[in-house]
């Protein structure tokens, strides 16, 4: 994947309980994942794992923050029944970035 990657801005790979791998400028970056307490419906993770990479991307947050986001949307999403049931606020969204990842979300 890290000779796939050189000709690519970037390339993540997740790996759902085990967080992602970030290849971007010929390395790889492990990122850790987020726990939850209860698995309780993986659809629709991978959906909102891409929406927090995308939305980090598009409002220009550095690659690893933006694939942080998107495990924590992940979380999110595989603690809630159904693909779309889920509707995390952004300061529940923020706390997590902080808790985990020391990230702030203001």
């Amino acid at each position: 994947m890290l000779e796939i990657s050189k000709s690519l801005q970037a390339a993540v790979v997740t790996r759902g309980g085990e967080g992602a791998i970030l290849y971007a400028d010929g390395a790889a970056t492990h990122i850790d994942p987020v726990r939850v307490d209860e698995v309780v419906d993986p659809t629709g993770c991978g959906d909102a794992h891409r929406a927090g990479l995308l939305y980090g991307l598009v409002n220009d947050w550095p690659l690893a923050d933006a694939c942080r986001l998107a495990n924590v949307m992940g979380a999110i999403k595989i603690s809630s029944k159904g693909p779309q049931n889920h509707q995390p606020s952004r300061a529940e969204i923020g706390a997590l970035l902080k808790q985990h990842y020391g990230i702030d979300l203001s």
